[in-house]
């Protein structure tokens, strides 16, 4: 297979676990604050469920929306890393703002508390789809080929795993204390210091080729039937892999609860 070389293999492993580590702290921890938060059903209701479906379904929505149109974006300007540096570093931010939200609040304030967790949720959202849903990813297709792109995914995707060790880790001595606002800092340093280190770590693939899209029609060209029947097996995959996706999303929010 073709050789990465350190510098390459330095930035996958760096970005695609710190990546991770964000993604684990808002696909399970963001949702287990919420339920913390609205756990007294006798005070709040059903809020613990309705905090938690929202944020599922409007971050899902942010997440879709902004990978389609920042790729598109990263391949109209023919760069990746600006992205993936900015982006992890506003990501990093944009965990923080969970250590805001108040802990201490009356039941008249739940809207408030709901609004705050949902919209802080979708900012988060959108700054990490655009750092590693749509540009980072992109980037691993541009510096791989065909004789070295399965190696790298491979070690893709054992990252979750000890993202969420990691996670779990800091969480025992910050979140499962009750020191949320540490907990969420904390996470927040970490993508932070990440894109800080890609400035100087992470290099575009040479030869990157400019996408010539100049409408919106051309950012949706993948959806057109035509391009699906044409490559329908990669659709196949897709829908296979939507269903996976539905299937995690269903139980993945309270998997920390049903684990205590």
């Amino acid at each position: 297979s073709t050789r990465l070389g350190g510098r390459i293999w330095g930035s996958v492993l760096l970005c695609g676990l710190i990546g991770q580590i964000a993604w684990i702290i808002e696909n399970m921890y963001f949702a287990t604050f919420a339920q913390d938060l609205f756990e007294d059903v006798s005070k709040f209701g059903n809020n613990y469920y309705v905090a938690t479906t929202l944020m599922v379904i409007l971050s899902a929505l942010t997440a879709t929306v902004t990978t389609v149109f920042a790729g598109a974006l990263s391949d109209k300007v023919g760069r990746r890393k600006t992205f993936i540096t900015a982006g992890y570093i506003v990501w990093g931010f944009t965990i923080m703002l969970f250590a805001v939200i108040p802990v201490d609040f009356d039941s008249g304030k739940s809207g408030m508390v709901i609004a705050l967790l949902v919209v802080f949720d979708c900012i988060m959202t959108f700054a990490g789809s655009t750092a590693n849903d749509a540009a980072f990813n992109a980037w691993i297709t541009d510096i791989t080929d065909g004789t070295n792109r399965g190696k790298v995914n491979t070690i893709l995707s054992v990252m979750p795993v000890i993202a969420t060790v990691a996670a779990i880790a800091i969480a025992m001595f910050t979140y499962d204390k009750g020191n949320y606002a540490a907990f969420f800092i904390i996470l927040g340093v970490i993508p932070i210091a990440a894109g800080v280190v890609s400035i100087f770590l992470v290099k575009d693939a040479p030869g990157i080729v400019r996408s010539d899209m100049r409408t919106a029609k051309d950012v949706f060209y993948g959806f057109r039937p035509s391009v699906v029947k044409s490559n329908k097996m990669m659709f196949v995959c897709l829908t296979a892999l939507c269903l996976v996706g539905i299937s995690q999303q269903t139980f993945f929010s309270y998997l920390i609860n049903f684990v205590q």
